[in-house]
């Protein structure tokens, strides 16, 4: 009797250990089935709206500028503008007294009429032999003088008046009336006010993109739209410049210039401040070569380069093979591999394996500058 009790005991626990076990396993197979899709953070190859969207800092700049002043000394006579005021081309602006002047262009006058009169003279005496050739070259020499001393008399009073050589605006005004000034002293400086430029300094490689030959006129493709302070609700298109070609020595960045024409109902001065969003997406449908954050690139077991593509149907990764080019900060030229239009992983790469489920991060906490991918030439 103690037997079968003991067997029937041994039984018992044999069927309950099976029946754990058998729980256990379907709890990790449930497990496993339930296992979250990674949030990775993505670009999509050849967008617009993810690799050609960059957003810089500008400052506005006159188109053109420039510091008038007299090419003679003098006592300042006439003042006739103040700073802000509307200029157009050749209006005067400031006039020297004149006063020394006249009284010079006479004293020029009368010795020109006296030498004048001895040339005439020794032209006439020179023929019939009443003078050597020597003195009638010294007759002609003060003549020629004299001539000369004239017209740079009547010069000299022409450079008290100074105008305008553009329509504009005077941003300042360095002198006040009755001062006596020098000659190339700065007096006013003047602005143009029909165009404006806009400047932004970029890192090397946008500036790569945006530097083109000039018969090619490739920064025509280049859309950028600049958005001031009391006017955000309002884009305004830029026309692309230049673009320098040394870089600053504190930021290592280059400076680029677009313009625009001055609006008439916002009030844009040099010295003012304007947020500039480009768009590079006219390269990108011309373009093959890829730049991407240097994240999105990792090594396959064969140290091949490598990067993680999304399958949009079964929202799992696959691993693709890429060519590589040179790095440029912290992004890296992709130069084959992909095409327009998949989708690649930027960030979290290095934990990801094939067929592994994902799920996007929203492009709204994605930062657009450093995730973009974008070509260059």
């Amino acid at each position: 009797m103690r037997r079968n009790n003991r067997f029937a005991f041994v039984l018992i626990l044999g069927l309950s250990s099976i029946a754990l076990l058998s729980s256990g396993c379907g709890n990790k197979t449930e497990q496993e089935e339930e296992t979250p899709a990674k949030l990775v953070k993505t670009v999509v190859i050849g967008s617009a709206a993810t690799g050609g969207i960059r957003n810089f800092p500008a400052r506005v700049d006159a188109d053109q500028r420039v510091n008038l002043s007299f090419r003679v000394d003098g006592t300042l006579y006439k003042l006739r503008v103040r700073e802000s005021d509307q200029v157009k081309k050749n209006q005067v602006v400031a006039e020297l007294d004149p006063a020394d002047f006249k009284t010079v262009v006479r004293d020029r006058a009368a010795t020109y009429e006296r030498t004048s009169a001895n040339f005439e003279r020794g032209k006439k005496m020179v023929k019939n032999q009443y003078i050597s050739e020597m003195e009638f070259d010294r007759v002609k020499a003060e003549y020629r003088s004299a001539q000369a001393a004239l017209q740079q008399a009547k010069q000299n009073l022409t450079y008290t008046v100074l105008r305008a050589p553009f329509a504009g605006r005077v941003a300042r005004r360095y002198v006040q009336n009755f001062e006596s000034v020098k000659a190339k002293q700065e007096i006013i400086e003047l602005q143009s006010t029909d165009i404006v430029e806009i400047k932004i300094d970029v890192p090397e490689a946008l500036v790569l993109r945006l530097r083109q030959e000039s018969d090619k006129r490739a920064g025509d493709k280049v859309k950028a739209y600049a958005i001031f302070s009391d006017k955000q609700d309002v884009q305004f298109p830029l026309t692309f410049k230049e673009a320098s070609t040394r870089a600053d020595a504190a930021t290592k960045t280059f400076e680029v210039t677009f313009t625009m024409p001055t609006p008439k109902d916002v009030t844009i001065l040099p010295g003012m401040t304007a947020s500039v969003t480009i768009d590079l997406g006219g390269q990108l449908a011309t373009n093959d070569i890829v730049e991407l954050p240097a994240s999105a690139v990792v090594g396959s077991t064969s140290l091949t380069p490598t990067v993680w593509v999304v399958d949009p149907k079964s929202m799992t990764v696959g691993p693709r093979s890429v060519k590589v080019g040179r790095m440029l900060g912290s992004r890296i030229q992709i130069i084959s591999g992909v095409t327009n239009g998949e989708r690649v992983v930027v960030a979290g790469a290095a934990y990801l394996s094939e067929g592994t489920k994902v799920r996007l991060m929203p492009a709204e906490e994605q930062a657009e500058t450093p995730e973009s991918a974008s070509p260059v030439k």
